[in-house]
């Protein structure tokens, strides 16, 4: 049994479990500590004066803005892309400033930051984005393939089209990418 006074319950409404504040108190300070804490014993590359591209930062919240945050506080310049046109059509929503915020805070952290909305799932995509990176600060030396399309229709709705547009952006451009950034790197 719980101590006095920790009893209260949280809810933790996606596990349809409840937490005692102690448990919750735990936990919270484990993923703390494997977010950067003492348990993170990763190392780093010196990234200052690196460029690097990120695909996928559309909203503030995520993991491509994630990704561009964690790669500039190790000083890499970066160029990122976002397509908020997919996004209004998500039930999460557009995040209509989340791109030009995010650019702004990268720029004002001192390094060299640049978007490009520009959507992924076109062929010629990847040489698009690779000409506006080499075009503004020269070869990237870093890729991170993080923009996906997803949908959350269930079985029963899913066509080709659909199956289509989940290839585009969520394989075909990863390679086209991976593969015109390797070619451009030799």
């Amino acid at each position: 049994m719980s101590t006095p006074g920790a009893t209260e319950s949280v809810n933790g409404a996606r596990q349809g479990r409840s937490w005692n504040r102690r448990q919750l108190h735990l936990v919270v300070n484990a993923m703390l500590n494997l977010q950067g804490g003492p348990l993170n014993q990763a190392v780093y590359p010196d990234l200052k004066g690196k460029f690097a591209i990120i695909t996928g930062a559309c909203r503030c919240n995520g993991i491509g803005a994630a990704t561009c945050r964690a790669l500039g506080m190790h000083g890499a310049n970066m160029l990122f892309t976002s397509w908020q046109a997919y996004d209004r059509e998500q039930p999460h929503g557009v995040d209509e400033n989340g791109p030009i915020a995010l650019e702004q805070a990268l720029q004002n952290s001192g390094i060299k930051a640049r978007r490009l909305e520009i959507d992924l799932s076109p062929p010629d995509s990847a040489a698009q984005v690779l000409d506006a990176a080499q075009d503004w600060l020269g070869l990237p030396d870093v890729l991170v393939n993080n923009a996906a399309h997803s949908t959350h229709d269930g079985f029963e709705l899913l066509d080709a089209a659909k199956l289509d547009a989940h290839y585009a952006v969520n394989m075909r451009s990863t390679f086209l990418l991976a593969v015109e950034f390797a070619r451009r790197a030799t």
